[in-house]
């Protein structure tokens, strides 16, 4: 065998560069953790985007760390002209929120839902796709569609948990709602014909327990995809000798009674009541609330809640 020699031109003019330190477990969890889906949700005032919100968290088991809310970043109110001339004071304009420090709350809360390996994050908020940036973080989108008359008498009422700052019938008529409508039609509807955008219409209708349902059913029937028809539940009424029916085509309550006994149905709210001799029975499908009385005795139980209540 002949002596291998180096040539001079294959020398190493420098050492090696040492290897790389191994990354820790966590590092390699962090790494391939995957991005979390983040869902959008806007509406009108009073349409119920915070209580989705919350609501969702406790059926994802996600902590309130996983909600950002656009309320956070209202930062000041704006003097505006009504169509009739007058001058206004609106906290109800795109310009009454900080943007931009919205969507970077967003990106770093998705951040560290990445870093505590949470599956899910949410933003809401009434003025939600009004920046560019914010949709671009979005995974879904839904809108939760509350009708004229119900946002007006909600924003109005009387100061309470469910109203915190309430508003006059006069501003709510000539700022709050004509705000909104110009927030649909300038950001919400261009935004549906580039990506998918989920409508939750009549979410609001029959009071709470049915906004409740609807989400207890996971959705699907109230959430309608741009060109996609959504057919109304079914809706049932009998009645029998000596029998009163009444039946709710906007809410699907249905009515039915007979001889002696009484029964309430609500295919899409989800609550159903039924009343024989010398028994009340309640029980909430969706909801998950179920309410039975017998002879002497009264039974409460809430199957989703978790509580139950029991007399003899």
């Amino acid at each position: 065998l002949k002596p291998f020699w180096l040539k001079p031109h294959l020398a190493l003019s420098s050492p090696r560069p040492a290897c790389p330190s191994p990354s820790t477990p966590v590092e390699d969890k962090l790494a391939m953790a995957p991005r979390p889906l983040v869902i959008g949700l806007t509406g009108s005032t009073r349409s119920g985007k915070s209580w989705v919100a919350r609501l969702l968290c406790e059926r994802l088991d996600l902590p309130s760390e996983c909600v950002v809310g656009q309320d956070s970043f209202w930062c000041r109110a704006v003097r505006v002209r009504t169509p009739d001339g007058e001058d206004m004071v609106s906290e109800e304009e795109p310009d009454c929120t900080d943007h931009g420090a919205f969507a970077d709350a967003i990106q770093r809360a998705a951040d560290q839902a990445v870093a505590a390996f949470q599956g899910c994050l949410i933003a809401e908020g009434f003025q939600l796709v009004h920046d560019e940036q914010v949709p671009r973080l979005l995974d879904h989108i839904f809108f939760l569609d509350l009708g004229r008359e119900a946002c007006i008498a909600r924003r109005s009422a009387k100061r309470g948990p469910m109203n915190p700052n309430p508003m006059s019938l006069k501003k709510c008529e000539a700022l709050v709602w004509p705000a909104h409508e110009r927030y649909v039609e300038q950001k919400v509807k261009p935004l549906g014909k580039s990506r998918a955008l989920a409508q939750v219409t009549n979410f609001a209708r029959g009071g709470r327990s049915h906004r409740g349902d609807h989400l207890h059913r996971g959705w699907p029937w109230r959430c309608r995809r741009r060109g996609q028809r959504v057919h109304s539940p079914a809706r049932r009424a009998s009645a029998g000798c000596s029998a009163a029916t009444r039946s709710c085509a906007g809410c699907g309550d249905a009515c039915s009674a007979g001889c002696s006994a009484a029964t309430r149905s609500c295919a899409g709210g989800g609550e159903a009541f039924t009343a024989g001799c010398g028994a009340a029975t309640r029980s909430g499908a969706g909801g998950g609330e179920a309410f039975t009385a017998g002879c002497g005795a009264a039974t409460r139980s809430c199957a989703r809640g978790g509580k139950a209540f029991h007399t003899g």
